[in-house]
């Protein structure tokens, strides 16, 4: 397996060749790059996250652009109304407050929750597991010594 850590070389090299492509592009084009880029970056990293890392992007994704959706809304029905200043700002925080109760904070609240799973469910796991099997040894352990104590 190659290692694509942010330390090593065959970073430095997949950066270069990423960057290359990049300006050899029209702009157009160029965010398609950066997507098969960090699509290629992160399969390198580990192949066992990615469904994680593809349905997050994706939720993001969605939801930027219900906000940007409704923010272009709220602004044109602004603009149809002719508001300026204070007025704008106090008809659009209506829209602001929908946005981010709707849409950014349970995409927010979705994607720390899938960054604690990914991140601290081996921890967890491993000292529950250590927990449990230092316990269930040391049990066993002295059940062998009264078994062998009691047999004598």
């Amino acid at each position: 397996m190659i290692y694509l850590g942010f330390n090593s070389l065959t970073y430095v090299i997949f950066l270069l060749i990423l960057s290359a492509i990049y300006f050899v592009y029209p702009n157009k084009f160029r965010w398609v790059i950066l997507l098969i880029g960090s699509v290629i970056f992160y399969l390198f990293a580990g192949v066992e996250k990615f469904p994680f890392i593809m349905l997050t992007s994706l939720l993001v994704w969605r939801s930027s652009l219900k906000i940007s959706e409704i923010y272009s809304k709220a602004d044109k029905e602004a603009d149809g109304k002719q508001l300026r200043g204070k007025e704008r700002m106090a008809f659009l925080s209506s829209y602001k407050r929908r946005c981010r109760n709707r849409y950014l904070i349970p995409t927010l609240i979705i994607v720390i929750g899938v960054l604690c799973y990914c991140k601290f469910t081996g921890m967890v796991v491993e000292g529950i597991s250590e927990l449990v099997g230092g316990f269930l040894y040391k049990l066993l352990f002295r059940l062998e010594f009264l078994i062998i104590h009691f047999q004598q």
